[in-house]
């Protein structure tokens, strides 16, 4: 019955809350970093990847009433991870004594046809009083985008928004974002629920300190149970410094008809310089225009998903549209 009690009581105790360095010294709390609900970074195809796991081991724990040293916690193995995947943790046993940190490292370069969901079970092996008992850390997922993600060389992640819908979010894209200075970026992302029945707004603030294409994820918690994970591409190419934050209604862009199959208008902020991309990234059309306002003829573009940015002295703002 004691050991029984100890491995429930320290398999719990290693369910920690969410830290994506191996920082030793740092922690105090017992538990592996990131948890379910952060979960392992995201992975696109074709593009190398690294995922770090830490592992902050207690000194001891009590068990009915008594106080019981640990003398260390390991990983057997790791299942259910990709083709061609590796671990590797920072000691030649893969074992922590008890009052340390260590870590695990997972590594790969994911191939196209590897595009998916894994999930993912560290094994763990946790040793007591010279008992070593078996323990399963069981609900981290390793997300492979596909090769539309494959350009996008960094990602961007921002805390968990614990919000509720109505509905049951099914899918979500980036709407529009405003770079804020050199060091952020808000983007609001547009939630549907299946087959776009119903839709709501979420805004996520993610530390951006370069330009390039990102992928952004966004989670999102209903009463911190269930939890929603969306992807999008967001491409970032000036920062501005020395800038305040806009007002809403300054920097919104809006585009009618969306989709759209001959002709559209865009609403911009004025004295806007507007560039259409397509949703790889490469400049279709590029505009400056004063007056707030502009007809589009898209009726030569082929059919799928651009953006529009727009830039002004104040900030970005980006917004897709669909042409058919």
């Amino acid at each position: 019955m004691l050991k029984r009690n100890l491995i429930i009581v320290l398999s719990t105790m290693l369910i920690g809350q969410a830290y994506s360095q191996c920082t030793q010294g740092n922690y105090t709390s017992p538990g592996f970093f990131p948890d379910t609900i952060a979960n392992m970074p995201i992975a696109v195809v074709t593009i190398p990847y690294t995922g770090t796991m830490t592992a902050v081991v207690p000194v001891d724990t009590v068990v009915s009433g008594l106080t019981i040293p640990v003398d260390s916690i390991g990983i057997a193995n790791i299942t259910g991870l990709p083709a061609g995947f590796a671990w590797a943790t920072n000691t030649p046993t893969n074992f922590w004594h008890g009052g340390t940190v260590g870590c695990v490292i997972i590594s790969g370069t994911p191939q196209p046809a590897e595009a998916g969901i894994y999930s993912v079970t560290f094994n763990v092996e946790i040793s007591v009083l010279g008992n070593l008992a078996p323990s399963a850390l069981t609900g981290y997922k390793i997300e492979i985008l596909g090769p539309s993600y494959a350009n996008c060389f960094d990602t961007l992640s921002a805390a968990s928004i614990d919000t509720c819908f109505s509905f049951t979010p099914d899918s979500a894209y980036i709407y529009s974002y405003t770079v804020f200075g050199n060091d952020s970026v808000s983007v609001k992302w547009l939630v549907s629920s299946q087959n776009n029945a119903q839709q709501g707004f979420v805004t996520a603030v993610y530390p951006v300190n370069s330009n390039a294409c990102f992928v952004s994820g966004l989670t999102i918690q209903c009463n911190k149970s269930a939890t929603y994970k969306f992807y999008d591409r967001l491409y970032i190419e000036d920062l501005i410094t020395n800038i305040k934050p806009m007002n809403e209604n300054d920097n919104a862009i809006d585009v009618f008809p969306n989709p759209a199959t001959d002709n559209m208008t865009i609403k911009y902020p004025a004295k806007s310089e507007i560039t259409i991309l397509n949703i790889e990234g490469q400049l279709i059309k590029s505009l400056k225009l004063t007056n707030g306002k502009t007809d589009l003829d898209v009726s030569a573009f082929s059919s799928g998903v651009y953006i529009i940015r727009a830039m002004t002295d104040k900030g970005i703002m980006m917004k897709k549209f669909v042409k058919e």
